[in-house]
């Protein structure tokens, strides 16, 4: 059985980026995967301390800091699809969403990455301006993971106004579970 395991960067428990990660997840189980979501906003997930500890060969592909991203991690080495959401603050991810990229650093060293090749993942971007405006952010993330060795997408959420934008626009759910389906490996 396949393991999707998906994170939301967003501070609103019912906001768009909730929603659509769990969309995603909830196609990924209805598909016979299991499923994990963590909350970025109610784990503590400090930014990279640079401490540069997670070179040293006894932390390949682990950090050094002890904080809620060390069981995020083995549940992302662990998974076979990943799902990251993230909304759009001030031009970029939120603060939230940025410190838990941030620690991906770990998973770098001078013998390569160290992380598993070909997961599949799906980066999705909710904002409220226009698709054109933050399509080079979600592009450039998702050329970063696809650098990790994964396999990834992205999905763009934008012009959204309000709580339930997302659910009410029938064609972004859909493609949401679309790519739940992909993840689980149906698709």
């Amino acid at each position: 059985m396949a393991l999707v395991v998906g994170f939301s960067g967003s501070p609103r428990a019912h906001g768009n980026t909730h929603f659509l990660v769990r969309e995603v997840l909830a196609a990924a189980e209805a598909a016979g995967a299991e499923t994990r979501f963590f909350d970025l906003n109610l784990t503590p997930v400090s930014g990279c301390q640079a401490c540069m500890k997670c070179k040293e060969p006894e932390h390949r592909g682990r950090c050094a800091v002890e904080d809620g991203f060390a069981e995020m991690n083995k549940a992302i080495h662990a998974a076979d699809g990943l799902v990251f959401g993230a909304p759009v603050y001030i031009g970029y991810w939120s603060g939230q969403a940025k410190s838990f990229m941030d620690r991906w650093y770990c998973w770098r060293s001078s013998a390569g990455w160290h992380l598993p090749a070909g997961k599949r993942a799906l980066m999705i971007c909710t904002c409220g301006a226009k698709a054109e405006s933050y399509q080079d952010l979600l592009d450039r993330q998702v050329a970063w993971m696809g650098r990790l060795g994964m396999d990834a997408q992205g999905l763009m959420a934008a012009s959204m106004s309000g709580p339930d934008a997302a659910a009410s626009r029938p064609e972004l759910v859909e493609q949401a579970r679309a790519e739940g389906r992909r993840l689980a490996g149906f698709d």
